[in-house]
């Protein structure tokens, strides 16, 4: 009896498989995608104006046009505009072909190659000045046009303090260090600062080695040179009238000490620089094997990338420790 109650169970479960591989196989329309025309372009007062264009590939949809290599100086027919909406002044920006490989704001490098860099045409004359808008448009062949605004911060901040003292750490034969910044914001309202901080060091080696020629054991210096940047600039808040003070974490490996370069690089950041590095941060997880994809920040009408300003100060101690 149990013979046959298999017999049956097995024929009826052929059955049911084979019905599913006789449906047929439905081809699914997916939506129409485009390919946008992406900006990136961060603007600081006394820095060069740099603006890096491209188009966005479809991966997957055209899968194969997405391989064809374009030109490398493809973009070179877009217009590029820029305009100080409080004086009116607009310039035109010029492709660059001569540009060094841009890698850009943020912490994050923008662009990876020189062929889609466009900037001030040489001796143009165009200030980036604290509190003013901007305006940034971009055309390219048959492409929606794209554009975008942005205020620089007005900039009025102070760096009150930079220092550096001895950490404990876990690798043997390293020194650690931990910088202190305090940023001191001058204006009746919150703001947002970007805070790095480099320490460079330079050591005395002494290597000994047989002279074959004079048949005696010398003693050998050389002079080493450690550049040694923290694992991640952080931002802080400062409230009106307020200081934000920031903690860096460094390591270094100096057998022997002769001097110590510190150096403190902070931003005044506006809103769409701090939303754009903190969406495009929130990808960045290498660890995870199914990480949550976030929507990556933009203020870009009509296409992707980001157009945003601060402004820098920049301060350095020499030989703290």
């Amino acid at each position: 009896m149990k013979r046959y109650k298999c017999i049956a169970f097995f024929t009826i479960v052929s059955l049911m498989l084979s019905g599913c591989l006789e449906k047929p196989v439905r081809d699914i329309d997916l939506p129409p995608m485009h390919s946008k025309i992406v900006l990136f372009c961060c603007i600081a007062p006394d820095l060069p104006v740099v603006v890096d264009l491209d188009v966005s590939t479809l991966y997957g949809y055209n899968r194969k046009d997405s391989y064809n290599e374009p030109p490398r100086d493809y973009m070179r027919s877009a217009i590029v505009m820029l305009t100080d909406v409080h004086t009116g002044q607009q310039v035109q920006l010029v492709y660059d072909d001569s540009y060094p490989d841009y890698n850009s704001i943020m912490g994050y490098p923008i662009a990876y190659s020189r062929d889609h860099i466009f900037v001030l045409p040489e001796g143009q004359q165009f200030d980036i000045v604290p509190g003013h808008e901007y305006r940034i448009s971009a055309e390219y062949e048959d492409y929606p046009p794209v554009s975008a605004s942005t205020v620089v911060p007005n900039g009025e901040f102070d760096i009150q303090h930079l220092g550096i003292a001895p950490a404990s750490g876990h690798q043997e034969g390293y020194s650690y260090y931990h910088t202190t910044v305090e940023v001191h914001n001058q204006t009746d309202e919150p703001a947002t600062f970007w805070v790095g901080t480099e320490v460079q060091t330079f050591a005395e080696h002494h290597d000994t080695y047989y002279d074959t020629t004079t048949g005696a054991w010398k003693v050998r210096i050389r002079l080493q040179h450690n550049w040694n940047r923290p694992f991640e600039p952080i931002y802080v808040q400062a409230q009106p009238n307020g200081l934000a003070t920031a903690f860096l974490e460094h390591s270094s490996p100096p057998p022997f000490q002769l001097d110590t370069l510190v150096s403190a690089t902070v931003r005044q950041v506006n809103a769409d620089f701090m939303r754009f590095h903190s969406s495009a941060g929130s990808n960045n997880d290498d660890f995870m094997i199914f990480p949550q994809q976030a929507e990556v920040y933009t203020n870009i009408e009509g296409g992707l990338g980001i157009f945003c300003a601060y402004v820098e100060q920049k301060r350095y101690i020499i030989n703290p420790l």
